[in-house]
């Protein structure tokens, strides 16, 4: 039991890792050489680097900008957490150096020799950077910053996701390096891969399962589940709603189903009962019978 714990927590660290790894790739190659600030504390190191002449490596500027957001955690959030927090951090930041000679040419040498096209590297490394987080945020770490910021607002109880608080604190970081390069333009690509890093975030945390939910109202909601469940084998739930301007007692069926499933159940409902109410939602998590299991979760 104690060996089984021992290796969950090694596998969680590990990832924790590769998350850091693949998020220091995408600055470096992508967007640090080419003064495309990534939102954050990684912004501001980016904008402090080039303010005072590389004084200081990038990657230790960003543990030094981080050191009153980790005691700042430390008194707001569980041991732990901040742990895996810091380590993260730690191994960005030596990645992000170590790298940084090696990588800085990369883009422009091999990826698109020749020239730079900046909106794809925005692009490109905000989907890496975002790619890194979102694993690093699954495994219940950040990067310090403002992501660590955006953990103590989400655990406040303020009503917005990860992604969606990224987006905010990274928004403000982006507009002081437009101001400080005097760049609308660099502002313009920096905000671009702070867009795409949170909606990958969002993806990674909420579910890549592509499902939709559907709310059905029908007078002929036996036939209809009865076709569905035969053709497709899809399960449904009833239960019980009432027409408020009616009156009537109506069974509202509900079912999740992959989306390639949706034109054949639609194509049903429609067969049956042209009259029919039918509600197809975004479902972005879907776990249990049929789906993914609850044990591929992250503990």
């Amino acid at each position: 039991m104690r060996f089984r714990k021992f290796l969950r927590v090694l596998g969680s660290y590990a990832g924790i890792a590769f998350g850091a790894a693949v998020a220091a790739v995408g600055i470096n190659i992508f967007l640090f050489p080419y003064k495309i600030a990534p939102g954050g504390i990684a912004g501001l190191a980016t904008v402090l680097y080039y303010v005072f002449n590389s004084f200081m490596p990038l990657g230790v500027l960003i543990l030094l900008l981080n050191l009153p957001l980790f005691i700042w955690g430390i008194i707001k959030l569980k041991w732990k957490f901040m742990i895996r927090t810091l380590y993260a951090t730690v191994v960005m930041s030596v990645i992000i150096d170590l790298t940084a000679s090696f990588l800085g040419n990369v883009g422009s040498n091999y990826l698109m020799p020749g020239e730079t096209d900046l909106i794809l590297f925005a692009f490109f490394g905000g989907l890496i950077i975002g790619i890194g987080l979102g694993i690093i945020f699954r495994l219940h770490a950040t990067t310090g910053g403002t992501d660590l910021i955006a953990e103590l607002v989400r655990r406040s109880g303020v009503n917005l996701t990860m992604g969606q608080a990224l987006m905010i604190f990274d928004a403000m970081i982006v507009i002081l390096a437009g101001v400080y390069f005097q760049s609308f333009m660099l502002a313009l690509y920096a905000m671009i891969a702070v867009l795409v890093t949170s909606k990958v975030v969002d993806s990674i945390l909420e579910g890549f399962n592509f499902s939709k939910g559907l709310f059905i109202i029908s007078s002929k909601h036996t036939e209809i589940s009865t076709r569905i469940m035969h053709d497709l084998g899809r399960g449904l739930t009833g239960f019980q709603g009432t027409g408020k301007y009616t009156g009537d007692a109506k069974e509202i069926l509900f079912c999740v189903a992959r989306a390639k499933f949706i034109p054949d159940i639609k194509t049903i409902v429609k067969e049956i009962d042209p009259d029919a109410f039918v509600v197809v939602t975004n479902v972005h998590e879907v776990l249990g019978e049929g789906f993914r299991g609850f044990d591929n979760q992250n503990s």
